[in-house]
């Protein structure tokens, strides 16, 4: 009896704990989705292509990289969401429907590519996180020498120095 009731307390202490857990989130989360309601008039989760991105990892072509749906499903996909005013939303909403429907009716598949997302995690490969590296390269800063890329942020860290080189702490 007194292990039946150990075992209970730990169920409710750990009940309590997720209960808490959810209610920070909410708090730390709810400011945000009230905004996107009052901005777009519509319940977005944070953003509005968080269903997309949903569906970008969970569908039958996804690789466990960063991949747009593809071939045949990817078709179907952009076929079932049209054209039109409201696309956006419609989009966002039917692909959180289809990644959803891609757990329910493909549970060992969805479980294998959860499986190859998390080796990805632990490999060393780290695959490219956008549709085209080459145009990133382009427009980004990151080929460029070190002293061309810092000339906002150096000038900032040496005033950063000297403006507090007096409070310095002694070891």
């Amino acid at each position: 009896a007194e292990a039946l009731e150990h075992g209970w307390k730990r169920v409710r202490g750990l009940a309590c704990f997720w209960a808490a857990a959810l209610a920070v989130a909410a708090v730390v989360i709810f400011p945000f989705i009230l905004r996107a309601r009052l901005l777009c008039g519509e319940w977005l989760f944070l953003r509005s292509n968080t269903g997309y991105a949903v569906l970008m990892g969970n569908n039958p072509t996804a690789s466990g990289a960063y991949s747009t749906p593809s071939g045949e499903y990817g078709r179907r996909f952009n076929e079932a969401v049209g054209t039109g005013p409201g696309v956006e939303g419609r989009r966002d909403r039917l692909a959180l429907i289809w990644a959803a429907r891609f757990w329910w009716e493909e549970p060992r598949a969805a479980l294998r590519l959860t499986l190859r997302k998390f080796a990805l995690y632990l490999s060393p490969y780290e695959p490219p996180n956008n549709l085209s590296v080459y145009y990133y390269r382009q427009i980004s800063f990151l080929g460029y020498p070190v002293f061309l890329t810092s000339t906002l942020l150096w000038p900032l860290a040496l005033l950063g120095l000297v403006v507090e080189w007096p409070r310095r702490r002694r070891w």
